[in-house]
């Protein structure tokens, strides 16, 4: 007679485990946030101003046109957040069942140098076009436009906090070059609080620009002169920021 061997698999576990993480993380991606009563607290202030420019009748068309912006960038964000995840999860089928092949170390390694592949073009693409949609709103001189979509971005958008923080410096800005001053300073010591660990020698440069900017259209002449002399210790310091295309322009 024949004798059948059966072999016991006992990789399921791992592609059980690996499954519950890759849902937890697409999860997280896609809510922004783990509460929305602790996103209400910590976003307080961009979420009031929101709702002002929204209810505003001067800067209402200015709002529609900025969260047409948000929607599309979003909407591409989240095409290419589930594209993401799907690789990964057809990925992860594909290693369990290279587990017991011959050869599976290289295999597997290939898999991890592709997902890093994935992964810095998903997030090029990502930042490229956020570009190009924003563009039109800030070459046009359509601050509050702008700094509407930055607005929306940094509160409900998919990311780190740290794309969360620049995206509400980014509105500061705009509130800025729209006129509105002293929102522009209090949402920018917000975007600032937020980036907690996150403050890279170029957010802090464009932190303390923006506050000197904003504190001399306020009239206080003393905080600005600070905050200007942060600004030259910061070139002083650190060479490399003199390269910086923003701030050559600047």
């Amino acid at each position: 007679g024949y004798r059948i061997d059966v072999v016991k698999d006992d990789t399921w576990p791992l592609y059980v485990g690996l499954s519950v993480v890759l849902i937890a993380v697409m999860a997280i991606l896609l809510a922004g946030s783990f509460w929305k009563k602790k996103k209400q607290q910590k976003f307080a202030y961009a979420i009031k101003l929101v709702e002002g420019l929204r209810d505003d009748p001067a800067t209402g068309n200015c709002f529609k046109e900025g969260e047409r912006y948000f929607l599309a960038v979003e909407r591409i964000c989240i095409v290419d957040t589930l594209s993401a995840m799907l690789f990964l999860w057809i990925s992860v089928l594909w290693c369990y069942r290279q587990f017991n092949n011959p050869g599976w170390f290289r295999a597997i390694g290939w898999y991890f140098v592709s997902l890093a592949v994935l992964f810095i073009i998903t997030n090029f693409l990502r930042i490229y076009r956020n570009r190009v949609i924003l563009r039109p709103l800030l070459c046009d001189n359509r601050p509050l436009s702008a700094s509407v979509a930055c607005l929306l971005a940094g509160i409900n958008g998919i990311g780190s906090m740290k794309e969360r923080a620049i995206s509400l410096h980014n509105a500061a800005v705009g509130l800025y070059r729209g006129g509105r001053v002293r929102e522009a300073l209090s949402l920018e010591n917000l975007a600032w609080k937020l980036a907690g660990k996150h403050k890279g020698a170029l957010l802090c440069f464009l932190h303390s620009d923006l506050r000197s900017a904003c504190l001399r259209s306020l009239g206080e002449k003393q905080a600005a002169e600070r905050e200007e002399l942060k600004l030259e210790g910061m070139l002083e310091g650190n060479p490399l920021l003199c390269q910086n295309i923003t701030i050559k322009m600047r």
